[in-house]
């Protein structure tokens, strides 16, 4: 008589894989940080202009991801539904 393996599922795996890749990116972190400090106190600020370009590029960066989300995940449709529900 033949003696059957237990199968283990690929999901017992998941928890010690994901501590190792989560510690090994923590180190990887802590490596980078050790070699960017001091990179920047000999620096001076920048003018105001480039101040508000940052700015102004970081939030339409925001903008864009935030209508990405809106236009996928089907808001848009739902809000159209209720409305019509609600109005006619």
């Amino acid at each position: 008589m033949a003696v059957q393996q237990k199968r283990r599922s690929w999901t017992a795996f998941t928890t010690p894989i994901f501590l190792a890749v989560s510690i090994i990116t923590l180190a990887i972190l802590e490596i980078y940080r050790r070699s960017m400090a001091g990179l920047f106190t000999d620096l001076k600020g920048g003018s105001s202009a480039g101040l508000a370009l940052a700015y102004a590029g970081s939030l339409s960066l925001v903008a864009a991801q935030f209508y990405t989300i809106v236009k996928r995940s089907g808001w848009i449709g739902f809000i159209k539904k209720m409305a019509e529900h609600t109005h006619g």
